[in-house]
């Protein structure tokens, strides 16, 4: 079983609307384009359920992140609070 970038869209969008804690228009079809992209091993322009386990996790990861260093639960990020969601997730900003 495969998903193209269509059908991750649609997954993606349809969890993220149930979500309350984060303001967001979805995710557009060329962002699941890119996902696909990155994260097929395959090279085939969809994801098998592997695939798609690691994508899943990966954006479980970021949206823990996310909502841990919204710190005033606005679903919104602040220039400040985006620098520590950065630094949390690995990548470095120089001042």
């Amino acid at each position: 079983m495969e998903i193209s970038a269509l059908e991750l869209q649609t997954i993606m969008n349809k969890i993220v609307s149930k979500r309350t804690d984060i303001k967001t228009d979805g995710f557009s079809l060329d962002t699941c384009r890119t996902m696909v992209n990155l994260m097929d091993d395959s090279g085939n322009g969809k994801l098998g359920i592997g695939e798609f386990a690691t994508l899943w996790k990966k954006v479980q990861r970021y949206l823990n992140i996310y909502k841990k260093n919204d710190l005033d639960n606005s679903g919104m990020m602040s220039t400040p609070e985006m620098r520590i969601a950065f630094n949390d997730a690995g990548r470095f900003l120089e001042q």
